[in-house]
C-alpha cells in the first residue's frame, strides 16, 4: 500500500510487536528525521507524506514497511515498492541510525545496488570429495585465476545459519578462509559457495558521498531524547554522473549501468524528478513534518452487489444474495465492521457501516438481502463510490480497509462514466478493492475490474454462472483470503443415495424441528458414524478409503499461535448438510462452547469459526441429511494469524500461447525461503497441470519469491490454485543481502515459523478477451448525490502520542 504521489511517500507502517508509547515515539521520530534528509538527498523533491501506522501484525498484509523489536540488519526488496506482499523491513536500530531508511529504500523503491560491493557471484562446491577441514572449500572449478579471491568474502549456508569468512588463498578447485567456517563446507545447504567483494563509489578521503555505499549512522545519530548529532563527514547525498564509481566494480554499475540519480530518474513514476550533478547538500528548509496517523485495530468491509437486470440470469442473483448474506454472518462473529450496498443504476445503501454483532439481530437485514431483486442498468462507478464512502464514514482510518464489488457485465451508465474514476480515492484511502466477475468469457468488462484491483493492492476474480454456488463459493474464498487466508478449498462430492440406517437417527430430530436442527440439538457424530456403517473418520481419508454416500471427511491443518479457524461448506439450496468438527485431540467440537461460533443459516451455507484453535489437524465433518440424486458441496476452511500471510498472482491476461508466470511468496513476520509452494493449473478444457515454484534465480538463491511458468495450450479461463507449505525449517529469504549489510560474520535466517498450510486461488484468461457491449437495461432512477469525506483524524491511541 505504499504510494509516491506529488513527491511524498504515503506509507503503511506495521509493526510486528506490540509497540510501547516510548516505541511509538522514537519510530515516529525517526520517519521525520529520515524525511528531512530525504529532501536534502533528493534537493527538494522527496520526502514523507503520511505515515498510516499499527502494531502487533494488525494489518501486516498491506504493510508496505514492517518494524522489528529485535533483529539486525535491515532489508528491502530489489524494487518492489507498492507490490502486494513485498515489504521493507526495519530493525530497533533505525530509531537512531536513520540512514537506514534512505538506504533500504533505495533497494526497495528504485532497485539501486550497493556502491560498497561488487555483484556476488555464485560457485559450485565439490561436495564428492572431502574437504580436509573448515576452512578449506572444494570447488567443482573456478573460474577465478589463482590469487584473485584473495580479501574477497565467501559465504556459505548450514542451515538457518549463514556464515561470512575472508579468503585467504584460492585455486582453480578450492579456497581457503581464515578463520574456519564452524563445519565442513560440503555440507553447505545446496551446495553453492556466494562471493562478496568489497567495492566503492568514492575512494578520495572524506567524500564517501552515496548513500547506497553508506548506512546506518553515516549521517548522524538520533538519541533516546530525540536529539540529532550529526556524523564528522555527515552523508546525505545519492551519487550522480559525475561523481559515480570511477573503475565501474560496484552492484549498483554492473546491475544498472548508471549512478544513482540516473537509475532513479529513470524508474516509471520517478522521471520527473529532476537528478542533480554534482550530488550536492540539498536544501535545509521547505520540507513539511510527515503526518503520523494511528489506524484503529478493526476491519472494516463494504459489499457491493449487482442487481441489474442481467443478474436475473441463472443462479446470478441468487448466489449473491446468499454470499451477502454469508458476510453479514461472518461479521456478526467478531467485531468486524460492514456496510451492504447493492446497485443497478441505483445505489442503495442496505446496511451503513456497522458493528454487525451490535445490531441486536440479523433478521431484518437478511430480509433487505433476500428481497434484493434484478432491476435496471449497471453504475459500477458510483457502487464503488458509495462503498468508499461507508468505510470513510468515520473519522478515522482502520487497518484493513476492504471493499468486495460483484458485477456480472460492465458499467453502462451514466454515460460518459467510468469505474476508473474511483481508483484514485480508493489509493488515498488506502482502501484493497476485491473484484469478482460474475459470468462467461466476454460477458465481464475483466480488465477494468482487473486495474481497479491491481491499483489497490486487492485482487480480482471470475466465475462462470453456469451452475449453482459457484459466486457464493468464490465470496466465501474471498472472506477467508482478506481474513488471513484459505488453509483449504475444495469439493465436497456426495454420491447418489437411498434411505439407509443413517435415516433412523435424522428423521426423529428432523421432524421434531420442522425441517431444520439446530447444531447442539443434533445426533452424536458417533451414533450417525455408526449408523452409517463408517468404522473411523480416518477409515474415510486413507487411501483405498472405505467411501460412505453421506458422510464426506476433509482435514484442515491449522498452525500454533493462529487467531481464529473458520470451516464452511456451502451446498445446493434444495440440499442440507449439517456440519460437525472433530478437534486435534480428538474430541468432536461442541457447538455452544465459549470459544465455538456455530452458525446455521437460512441461506444454504453453514460454518463454524474456532478462537484460538488448538494447532493440528482439524476433521470437517459434513454430513448428508436426506438422500437422494449426486450433488457437490463447496468446503472453504480458513485461519487467521497476524504472523501470517501468504501471496499469489499471475497476470489477468495473457495474448495465445504465451507463457504464464505464476508467483506466490509467505512471511511469517520476514519474508520466508525454504518453504514448498505448488501451482495446480486448471484449463477451460479442465485439462490440469501441476508444478513446483521455486525461489532460486542465475545469481541469487532463497529470495522468497517463489514462481514457475506455464504454457497455457487453449484459450479461455483458466483457474489455479496455489498452495504454501511452511514448516520450522523455513528460513529468512534474501540472507546473503542479510548478511552483506550485517556488521557481524553470521546471521540465524531462522523465523521460527510453525508448519502452516495456505491456499490462494488465482485466475487468468488466454487469447482475445471479447470486449462487453454495454445493454439495453433500462435505468430505473435517478442518480444519488455523494457526500465528500471529512479530513481524516488519527485513531484514538494515545499513549502512541506520548513524548
Amino acid at each position: 500500500m505504499g504510494r509516491f504521489k506529488n513527491g511524498k511517500f504515503d506509507l503503511v507502517v506495521v509493526a510486528n510487536f506490540s509497540m510501547s508509547s516510548s516505541d511509538a515515539t522514537e519510530w515516529r521520530r525517526s520517519f521525520e528525521k529520515a524525511s528531512e534528509l530525504f529532501w536534502d538527498a533528493s534537493e527538494g523533491q522527496v520526502q514523507y507524506g503520511r505515515i498510516f501506522v499499527c502494531d502487533e501484525s494488525v494489518g501486516a498484509d498491506s504493510a508496505e514497511i514492517i518494524l522489528h523489536a529485535s533483529g539486525d540488519p535491515s532489508y528491502g526488496t530489489w524494487g518492489k515498492f507498492g507490490v502486494p506482499g513485498q515489504a521493507l523491513h526495519l530493525m530497533p536500530y533505525v530509531k537512531f541510525q536513520v540512514l537506514t531508511h534512505h538506504h533500504e529504500m533505495g533497494h526497495h523503491v528504485w532497485a539501486l545496488g550497493e556502491e560498497y560491493a561488487a555483484d556476488a557471484v555464485l560457485e559450485q562446491i565439490d561436495t564428492s570429495v572431502a574437504a580436509p577441514d573448515n576452512a578449506t572449500v572444494p570447488l567443482v572449478g573456478s573460474s577465478f585465476a589463482p590469487g584473485a579471491l584473495v580479501d574477497a568474502d565467501a559465504i556459505l549456508k548450514f542451515g538457518a545459519n549463514l556464515e561470512r569468512r575472508n579468503i585467504a588463498a584460492n585455486t582453480t578447485t578450492s579456497l581457503t578462509v581464515s578463520p574456519a567456517f564452524s563445519q565442513s563446507p560440503t555440507t553447505d545447504s545446496d551446495g553453492r559457495v556466494q562471493y562478496q567483494f568489497p567495492a566503492e563509489c568514492a575512494t578520495a578521503t572524506g567524500s564517501r558521498f552515496c548513500i547506497m555505499e553508506n548506512s546506518r549512522g553515516a549521517a548522524g545519530t538520533l538519541d533516546a531524547a530525540g536529539n540529532w548529532t550529526p556524523a564528522a563527514q555527515p552523508v546525505t547525498e545519492f551519487c550522480s554522473d559525475s561523481n559515480h564509481d570511477a573503475d565501474l566494480d560496484t552492484q549498483q554499475e554492473a546491475r544498472n549501468h548508471d549512478s544513482c540519480w540516473e537509475t532513479i530518474v529513470a524508474r516509471p513514476g520517478y522521471t520527473g524528478l529532476a537528478a542533480p550533478d554534482p550530488a550536492v547538500a540539498g536544501p535545509t528548509t521547505g520540507f513539511s513534518t510527515p503526518d503520523w496517523i494511528v489506524l484503529d485495530k478493526q476491519s472494516r468491509f463494504a459489499v457491493m452487489v449487482d442487481r441489474s437486470g442481467s443478474m436475473s440470469v441463472g443462479n446470478k442473483m441468487t448466489d449473491a444474495r446468499h454470499g451477502a448474506v454469508y458476510w453479514l454472518e461472518f461479521c456478526s462473529v467478531g467485531n468486524d465492521l460492514l456496510s451492504l450496498i447493492s446497485y443497478d443504476d441505483q445505489i442503495d445503501t442496505l446496511l451503513g457501516l456497522t458493528q454487525v454483532s451490535a445490531l441486536g439481530g440479523l433478521g431484518p437485514t437478511t430480509t433487505t438481502i433476500n428481497a434484493l431483486t434484478p432491476r435496471g442498468s449497471t453504475n459500477i462507478r458510483d457502487a464503488l463510490f458509495a462503498g468508499r464512502d461507508q468505510i470513510e464514514s468515520l473519522p478515522t482510518r482502520a487497518a484493513v480497509q476492504v471493499a468486495l464489488l460483484i458485477t456480472d457485465g460492465i458499467h453502462n451508465f451514466p454515460t460518459g462514466s467510468s469505474p476508473t474514476e474511483a481508483l484514485d480515492e480508493y489509493q488515498e484511502g488506502g482502501i484493497r478493492l476485491y473484484a469478482l466477475g460474475v459470468g462467461q468469457p466476454g460477458a465481464v468488462d475483466m480488465g477494468v475490474l482487473d486495474g481497479l484491483a491491481a491499483g489497490t493492492g486487492g485482487r480480482s476474480f471470475s466465475v462462470g454462472d453456469n451452475q449453482p454456488n459457484v459466486i457464493e463459493n468464490a465470496m466465501i474464498e474471498i472472506n477467508a483470503e482478506v481474513r488471513g487466508g484459505i488453509i483449504t478449498t475444495e469439493p465436497a462430492l456426495f454420491p447418489d443415495s437411498g434411505n439407509s440406517g443413517i435415516d433412523e437417527i435424522i428423521e426423529p430430530p428432523l421432524e421434531q424441528g420442522k425441517g431444520s436442527v439446530r447444531p447442539g440439538q443434533r445426533p452424536p457424530l458417533a451414533t450417525l458414524l455408526d449408523a452409517a456403517g463408517v468404522k473411523s473418520l480416518e477409515s474415510l481419508l486413507k487411501r483405498g478409503r472405505q467411501r460412505s454416500d453421506r458422510i464426506v471427511v476433509i482435514p484442515v491443518d491449522v498452525e500454533s499461535d493462529a487467531d481464529r479457524a473458520s470451516f464452511s461448506i456451502v451446498h445446493p439450496p434444495k440440499e442440507d448438510v449439517w456440519l460437525y468438527l472433530v478437534a486435534p485431540d480428538g474430541a468432536v467440537v461442541d457447538p455452544n462452547a465459549g470459544d465455538v461460533h456455530h452458525v446455521e443459516s437460512t441461506s444454504p451455507h453453514e460454518f463454524v469459526v474456532v478462537d484460538r484453535p488448538l494447532p493440528g489437524r482439524w476433521l470437517l465433518v459434513a454430513v448428508r441429511v436426506r438422500p437422494g440424486a449426486a450433488f457437490t458441496a463447496g468446503v472453504v476452511a480458513g485461519g487467521e494469524n497476524r504472523n501470517l500471510q501468504v501471496f499469489a498472482s499471475a497476470p489477468p491476461w495473457a495474448p495465445s500461447a504465451t507463457p504464464v508466470v505464476i508467483r506466490g511468496a509467505a512471511r511469517w513476520k520476514h519474508q520466508l525461503s525454504d518453504i514448498g509452494v505448488r501451482a495446480n493449473v486448471t484449463a477451460p478444457s479442465g485439462a490440469t497441470w501441476s508444478t513446483v515454484l521455486v525461489d532460486d534465480e542465475a545469481d541469487r538463491r532463497n529470495t522468497g519469491n517463489y514462481q514457475a511458468v506455464y504454457q497455457p495450450q487453449e484459450d479461455g479461463r483458466y483457474r489455479a490454485l496455489v498452495t504454501i507449505v511452511g514448516s520450522p525449517t523455513a528460513s529468512i529469504a534474501e540472507p546473503f543481502t542479510r548478511l552483506s549489510h550485517s556488521e557481524t560474520d553470521s546471521i540465524d535466517s531462522d523465523p521460527g515459523a510453525p508448519f502452516f498450510v495456505r491456499q490462494v486461488v488465482i485466475g487468468f484468461d488466454v487469447g482475445e478477451r471479447r470486449k462487453p457491449k454495454p445493454d439495453d437495461e433500462i435505468p430505473s432512477r435517478p442518480l444519488p448525490h455523494r457526500p465528500r469525506p471529512t479530513r481524516l483524524r488519527s485513531a484514538d491511541w494515545t499513549r502512541l502520542y506520548e513524548n
